[in-house]
């Protein structure tokens, strides 16, 4: 991720430092996904073994299929950690994490039988993360849901979200679609950026893509400690 890290800094110094830093915690955060076992089990015999796991690619691979899309897994984790982990997680940088293939963007959604979350199962073992989490990540595709997990009151009528949706949290890092349209608080804190737009917001993807795909093709080199 350093490469990552280094080239969103150039890119994102003409912004907020919310901007900013949710660039910055993406990068180290956007391929946490590859950890789990169905990517790595598929790469391990062909991998250069002077190299310890856990492998993101390498050259060389062919018809490497893990079934999911390693950004969604990345996102649930990261997703964990927001808000109440602390550790400077954003909305933004959530959305940064799952964006940055173009693949999996404003929706979650099944690939298969409608139980899976783009490939990913409920009865896939726990991710673990060294370094990023303590306790293992057990997969949950229901947080696919377009409502968000919740309680629904049959007395009152009313519907009890117990965490914000993706699709609520979408809206709000976009806002109103008109200047005079009512404007919801629910999901992202007002101390994070929010309101940008579909424009701004699809800018700041794209340079978030293109961050990554210059650090994969090697142009910034990993800093030596």
């Amino acid at each position: 991720a350093a490469p990552e890290k280094n080239n969103v800094a150039l890119i994102t110094k003409h912004y907020t430092s919310g901007v900013a830093a949710s660039a910055a915690l993406a990068a180290q955060w956007h391929d946490v996904g590859k950890a789990h076992a169905r990517w790595q089990t598929p790469l391990i015999a062909g991998a250069p073994k002077a190299v310890p796991v856990p492998w993101g690619k390498f050259n060389g691979v062919s018809a490497f299929r893990p079934g999911f899309r390693h950004e969604a897994l990345s996102l649930l984790c990261a997703w964990a950690q927001w808000p109440d982990g602390g550790k400077g997680f954003t909305a933004l940088a959530l959305y940064f994490i799952v964006s940055h293939h173009g693949k999996v963007r404003t929706t979650l959604r099944s690939t298969g039988d409608g139980s899976d979350l783009f490939g990913l199962l409920a009865t896939d073992e726990p991710l673990l993360l060294p370094g990023f989490a303590d306790t293992p990540f057990a997969i949950d595709p229901s947080q696919k849901n377009f409502a968000g997990r919740g309680l629904f009151d049959w007395q009152a009528m009313n519907y009890l979200p117990e965490a914000a949706s993706w699709a609520a949290i979408v809206d709000e890092l976009l806002g109103p679609s008109w200047r005079d349209d009512p404007e919801t608080i629910n999901a992202v804190p007002a101390n994070e950026p929010r309101k940008l737009g579909p424009f701004c917001l699809a800018y700041l993807e794209t340079l978030f893509r293109a961050a990554d795909a210059r650090a994969s093709r090697g142009e910034f080199p990993v800093p030596r400690a």
